[in-house]
């Protein structure tokens, strides 16, 4: 009797033990979940403020564009239109008169140009000249009028070089020979020339000298060395090179003050030139 009463006292105390640590465990679990929930609220409050200040901006932002737009409006609006009507009465023609006043300064402008060389020829070549003279060797001879004499040949040789430069002498030009309509010009050209024979002394070598040659017999040799440049200069037929590249470059020099199309065409030399 008494053993049934002792294990049916152990089994009470063990019962309210176990419920005790039960209800320790949800206390425990109830204050853990009340603490996340706790922390929950309050990452919640700055998602939520962290919301209204982006909503703020945006609202700024909003207001700021429609403070902007008729503004834009203004000036933009304005801009498109007077480019729209500009680019309509070009392709209308309305400012080829403003094309045609300019040709005075494009004349101008040119003629400043001076010259337009088209080609230049070089070449190296040798002049020479020659004479005779008489001469005694013998000067006891001479002195005593002998007849003992005979006759020596003077040489003079160089080996030069040169260039001859060819083009327009945009000098030449009349108020008539340019004209313009819109991006278009037309020009007359003066005939090509040569426009400058260049041999510097330096460019003379002597190649050979027998005899005795003054400082001015020497110096004729060396203009015909000119002469004889502009001869070779012909037979390369410099003009008509001249010609075909120099308008050529003067449709180039036309392009370059803005207009689209050069129509050019060159007069003849006449007899006097």
């Amino acid at each position: 009797m008494d053993t049934n009463n002792t294990d049916n006292q152990n089994q009470v105390t063990n019962s309210n033990a176990e419920k005790e640590q039960l209800a320790k465990m949800a206390m425990d679990s109830a204050k853990t979940l009340a603490k996340g929930v706790a922390e929950a609220g309050k990452a919640t409050g700055k998602v939520v403020k962290s919301t209204a200040k982006v909503a703020g901006t945006t609202a700024d932002v909003v207001s700021g564009t429609a403070k902007i737009m008729p503004i834009l409006l203004k000036v933009v609006l304005p801009l498109l239109l007077l480019s729209g009507a500009a680019y309509i009465a070009q392709r209308m023609g309305a400012f080829d008169k403003l094309g045609i006043d300019k040709t005075a300064n494009v004349v101008q402008g040119i003629k400043a140009k001076a010259e337009l060389v088209s080609v230049c020829y070089h070449d190296q070549f040798v002049i020479q000249s020659e004479r005779e003279r008489v001469v005694n060797e013998n000067a006891v001879m001479k002195m005593l009028g002998s007849a003992d004499t005979k006759v020596v040949t003077d040489k003079l040789v160089y080996i030069c070089s040169g260039k001859v430069y060819a083009g327009f002498d945009l000098k030449k030009l009349a108020d008539g020979d340019i004209t313009a309509h819109g991006d278009t010009i037309f020009a007359s050209l003066p005939a090509p020339e040569i426009l400058e024979v260049a041999i510097n002394p330096s460019d003379f070598k002597t190649f050979v000298e027998e005899g005795t040659w003054s400082f001015d017999e020497a110096k004729e040799v060396k203009v015909g060395a000119k002469e004889r440049l502009m001869q070779d200069a012909e037979k390369f037929e410099i003009l008509n090179r001249a010609k075909v590249l120099g308008v050529e470059k003067f449709e180039n020099l036309c392009k370059s003050f803005g207009f689209s199309v050069a129509v050019i065409t060159v007069k003849e030399a006449s007899a006097t030139e």
